[in-house]
């Protein structure tokens, strides 16, 4: 969540002009662990950098009573990144009140061998981000 005003107004208050009579909505956001967010890059900066960049956005939502859904994050495939995601996904389940829950990005074929695909590989093994996203999913 942007709060900086150096391009204009900041999106922390831009969208908390959103209105909604039936409070029937969520923000949805994208993070990507890498070190300049683009989602393009091979390292994370550190194994709390998905946490660093959430905090905020968390208690912007917490303070305004708001929802939030992680609908796109990604980290590549070693072993800084991929603590950095089991970071990212344990601190959105101690948050809860306020996410809503999250999808992970590059699943389906068509991605290929993206850094940050979670698609099996064509001979049947799984990418190493399986192993973090399996231990944060939930049976309804």
């Amino acid at each position: 969540m942007q709060t900086a005003s150096y391009y204009g107004t900041p999106n922390s208050e831009v969208m908390g002009g959103v209105e909604d009579p039936g409070d029937n909505f969520a923000y949805e956001l994208h993070q990507y662990l890498d070190a300049d967010s683009s989602g393009s890059g091979t390292t994370c900066p550190s194994t709390t950098i998905g946490v660093e960049r959430l905090t905020t956005v968390t208690e912007w939502l917490s303070a305004g009573n708001y929802r939030g859904f992680l609908g796109e994050f990604g980290a590549p495939a070693n072993d800084t990144c991929l603590h950095a995601m089991d970071e990212l996904l344990t601190y959105v389940g101690e948050h809860s009140d306020v996410w809503m829950g999250w999808a992970v990005w590059a699943g389906g074929p068509w991605w290929g061998e993206n850094i940050l695909s979670v698609e099996p590989r064509p001979n049947g093994d799984e990418r190493p981000q399986m192993a973090v996203l399996r231990r944060h999913l939930t049976a309804p």
